[in-house]
């Protein structure tokens, strides 16, 4: 039976190899969350809420959240918006408000919610269709454009979904493994 012996050289030529395999780093997802809270107006049901309308035959909200990266995001995977609200009656002369961005993208309608507090989801994914890098402002509007009494409740608006990170290249990696040897090699030959 024999006996490998590996050299010094052959011993680096193994670790390189290793060390470049395992630098491919694959991005793997990250989650992110942003939320704004409405509390201006009062407490209704247990919650605070801002009323937000007026009785013209026309009505826009607007607000906006900066969602903040950490890492830095290449792309956003998917996203989605929960909008918390009351008092929407949409009665043939009551409210039907929609909800776009700021170009007036429709993202959807607000669903029935007189009585009950309503938690609506929406799919804002394809409002995210540049690379965010840190951060995105994601500028909203409410609009109303119904004749009777228009106002609604605010409570929350939560938006969150998971992006891929900016992946860290490789020569870092390498880099740093090469100096973590030097330091290895230096305290051998220290001790």
């Amino acid at each position: 039976m024999k006996k490998m012996i590996l050299t010094s050289g052959a011993l680096a030529n193994l670790l390189a190899a290793m060390v470049l395999l395992l630098c491919v780093n694959p991005a793997l997802a990250a989650l992110f969350e942003d939320s704004y809270d409405w509390n201006s107006s009062g407490t209704f049901q247990g919650r605070t809420y801002q009323e937000i309308g007026n009785n013209s035959s026309m009505f826009n909200y607007e607000w906006s959240q900066t969602i903040n990266f950490a890492p830095a995001a290449a792309e956003v995977n998917w996203a989605t918006l929960t909008l918390s609200y009351i008092k929407n009656s949409h009665t043939p002369t009551g409210e039907y408000w929609f909800l776009s961005d700021n170009n007036n993208l429709k993202i959807g309608n607000l669903v029935h919610s007189e009585n009950q507090w309503e938690d609506q989801d929406f799919d804002i994914s394809f409002l995210f269709t540049s690379s965010p890098v840190n951060s995105f402002t994601l500028a909203l509007k409410l609009t109303e454009n119904t004749t009777g009494m228009d106002k609604i409740y605010l409570d929350k608006c939560l938006i969150y979904g998971d992006y891929t990170p900016v992946p860290i290249p490789p020569t870092v990696l390498l880099m740093g493994t090469g100096l973590a040897g030097l330091i290895a090699i230096r305290r051998r030959r220290a001790d």
